[in-house]
């Protein structure tokens, strides 16, 4: 087996190509271009494990990667010696190891669901559909530019704070990486909260006929999807919650990793980019949450 050395990078392009089609490729709901999405993603795959062994799944697979990452905020954890335990859902984040390509999967995390919110905005349609430039061009941009953006932004934030705290500032964003996930695991509850009720339910009661041979397997094939969940204010109240939520908990967990990185003396000072760079990703979130 070759040894593993591409960290996270695989799953990040492949999560980056994977938002790609399910936001921008033409026809992407189509039978035809599904099987062909699935072909490659389980040949990708395949070839991974061949050339990496095991490892490839926790690193390279973008769906376990993914899973992996938003599973690491989760209350519920395992100890070593298999017992399950209850625990902050920072204590995860905060263990996920920094390795190659981990930024860049955060990234792509954080920055493809706010292209979601901002690709709903009417004056970014309007322009894509009026332009004499390909759609599927102008919002491929679009997906890399707002990637670019987070990307940019963190940087930036986290040279500031090198500067501050007097230490070198090469490897310090890849240090706050996971202090993005709270933030992410926000913003993909107020975006997808009304997909996931409706559905979800919808997947549910087409379990009972899967074949689509007028089956009634599990007794839920006449029933359909209840809006109890769906009604506008309770939609926007999770969606606020969500996503000031996953802020805070983000401004936490990027607090807990500068008292670790800076020394005593400059904690405080050389941790404010990072706060003035979440709460500017609070109001963005809000803002493209809104005005779509």
């Amino acid at each position: 087996m070759t040894t593993w050395s591409t960290g996270y990078w695989p799953a990040a392009l492949g999560l980056f190509t994977f938002t790609w089609l399910e936001l921008i490729a033409p026809d992407r709901s189509t039978l035809p271009v599904l099987r062909v999405a699935i072909g490659l993603f389980v040949l990708f795959d395949l070839l991974g494990a061949l050339v990496f062994g095991r490892g490839w799944f926790s690193r390279g697979d973008p769906f376990e990667v993914w899973s992996r990452l938003y599973g690491s905020l989760s209350p519920l954890a395992r100890r070593p010696d298999g017992v399950w335990v209850l625990r902050t859902p920072l204590h995860g984040a905060n263990a996920v190891p920094v390795e190659n390509g981990l930024l860049a999967t955060a990234f792509v995390m954080l920055g493809g669901t706010a292209y979601d919110g901002f690709s709903s905005e009417p004056r970014w349609y309007t322009f894509v559909q009026s332009s004499a430039l390909p759609s599927e061009l102008l919002m491929t941009a679009g997906l890399l530019g707002m990637c670019l953006i987070v990307a940019l932004s963190m940087h930036l934030a986290s040279a500031v704070s090198a500067r501050l705290a007097g230490i070198p500032v090469r490897g310090l964003a890849a240090q706050f990486a996971p202090s993005l996930l709270p933030i992410a695991a926000g913003y993909l509850v107020a975006h997808y909260w009304s997909l996931l009720i409706f559905e979800g339910q919808n997947t549910l009661i087409r379990l009972s006929d899967p074949l689509g041979i007028g089956a009634n397997w599990l007794g839920t094939a006449g029933l359909t999807a209840n809006a109890d969940l769906l009604r506008p204010t309770l939609v926007a109240t999770i969606q606020v919650v969500a996503i000031v939520t996953g802020h805070v908990l983000g401004v936490v967990l990027a607090h807990e990793r500068a008292v670790t990185l800076f020394e005593r003396r400059v904690a405080v000072i050389g941790q404010v980019p990072l706060l003035l760079l979440m709460v500017g990703y609070t109001c963005g979130g809000l803002l493209l949450l809104f005005s779509s």
